[in-house]
């Protein structure tokens, strides 16, 4: 799913196309949630979900994992248990899972271990991205930098994508305001991969 932001709302930002460099008739997305699988025994038939834009409602970078659901006809209302790990802003470590309550009945209740830096940490000193990556070259240690080998494998992915939406003008973004979540049916496009959308810290 690929999208364009258009102008926000309340008018007060203005859309991709507004920009007098942009060409009426631009098809740039502007957004692009997408699906990818790694084809090994340990993540077979195990969805990645990719999503990225520009002019969403917040700006942040998080990994979520959201474990099956479970077996028991009984329990299969029950929200999925979730490792979220937030790179940034604000990183933290959360672990959601359901307990069962304490008595006779069989019910389960949504509880978090939530490690955010800014809250266990007094003061802490998390210096930003950009920060980081001068000082490590600086210091000439590159683990902190994409490897030759991650830039080849992500360019083998996405470069047929990028010539697939280049080369099919039908192929068309959908519009998204400026200050919201992303495109219309973007839950639609998750919840067809069987995850529980939610809104996040």
């Amino acid at each position: 799913m690929i999208g364009q932001f258009v102008k926000s709302e309340d008018g007060k930002n203005p859309g991709y196309k507004d920009d007098d460099s942009v060409p009426q008739d631009s098809r740039c997305a502007t957004f692009c949630a997408s699906v990818v699988y790694v084809r090994n025994a340990r993540w077979e038939g195990i969805p990645f979900i990719l999503k990225s834009g520009k002019a969403l409602n917040e700006s942040k970078t998080e990994i979520r994992f959201q474990l099956k659901d479970t077996t028991d006809a009984m329990l299969r209302e029950t929200a999925h248990n979730e490792l979220i790990i937030r790179i940034q802003p604000d990183e933290a470590l959360r672990l959601k899972l359901n307990v069962k309550m304490p008595g006779l009945e069989l019910r389960t209740v949504g509880t978090e271990l939530d490690l955010a830096y800014q809250r266990t940490v007094p003061d802490p000193d998390v210096p930003e991205a950009y920060e980081r990556l001068l000082l490590e070259v600086f210091n000439g240690n590159n683990s902190d930098s994409v490897s030759e080998q991650e830039l080849e494998a992500s360019w083998k992915i996405f470069t047929p994508l990028l010539h697939h939406l280049e080369g099919n003008e039908e192929i068309k973004p959908v519009p998204y305001a400026y200050g919201s979540e992303g495109p219309d049916g973007l839950e639609d496009f998750v919840n067809s991969y069987r995850y529980q959308a939610e809104p996040s810290r």
